[in-house]
């Protein structure tokens, strides 16, 4: 939920600034730019604080099943609190993937609805349930992994997420710059996002969490 609460924040100052600076002698792409390097900026900053971080933010190993005991005790908004239910009858793995694979055949649909309102619609449905495999996502990877190593797969799958966040707007900002495009990128991050899932399910889907063994 606080992670959710900052990124909303974050987002609305991100554009309460862009247009603030609009009014000053900056035009708006330089406004943009202005808040991208702020943004890189606060990152650089983070990343030191993290560095600063001592052996003691580990979890003990003796702590280990009461670590496990917390399940998908993360919230991000309401959609999460369905999805621990979800979770507690199907397992982490399935809820993962029951939940994504009906987002990205929704985000296909996007580009495919006759008017904009049904496509704003979709897209709605679509937010509604594409963040249900968050947390059950980030449990099930500290369930698997030793308590001492939690933090280094914490940190791993999030900047190769991170990763791909960054690189992935390049190519769709390209394809939207073409009017016979615009709607590729809706297809493809749909594609695949729906393969991930099935691998994701066909490779781990014998790993379980100890609280489901």
């Amino acid at each position: 939920m606080a992670g959710s609460l900052a990124t909303a924040f974050g987002a609305l100052c991100g554009g309460a600034l862009a247009q603030a600076l609009e009014h000053t002698a900056l035009t708006q792409v330089q406004s943009y730019r202005a808040v991208v390097f702020l943004y890189a900026a606060l990152g650089v900053g983070l990343a030191f604080l993290f560095t600063r971080l001592s052996t003691l933010v580990e979890v003990n190993a003796v702590s280990n099943d009461l670590a496990h005991s917390s399940g998908v005790a993360n919230v991000l908004g309401i959609s999460a609190l369905l999805a621990s239910r979800l979770a507690a009858q199907i397992g982490l793995i399935r809820t993962m993937v029951v939940t994504h694979l009906p987002s990205n055949i929704l985000l296909i649909l996007v580009p495919l609805m006759p008017n904009l309102s049904l496509a704003v619609v979709v897209l709605l449905l679509r937010f509604s349930i594409s963040q249900m495999d968050v947390p059950t996502r980030q449990s099930y990877t500290m369930s698997v992994v030793p308590a001492e190593e939690r933090s280094a797969a914490g940190g791993f799958t999030g900047v190769a997420r991170t990763t791909g966040a960054a690189i992935s707007p390049l190519l769709a900002g390209f394809m939207f710059g073409r009017p016979s495009l615009i709607s590729a990128p809706f297809f493809i991050a749909g594609t695949l996002k729906i393969v991930y899932d099935l691998l994701l399910f066909h490779s781990f889907r014998q790993l379980r969490p100890p609280e489901e063994a």
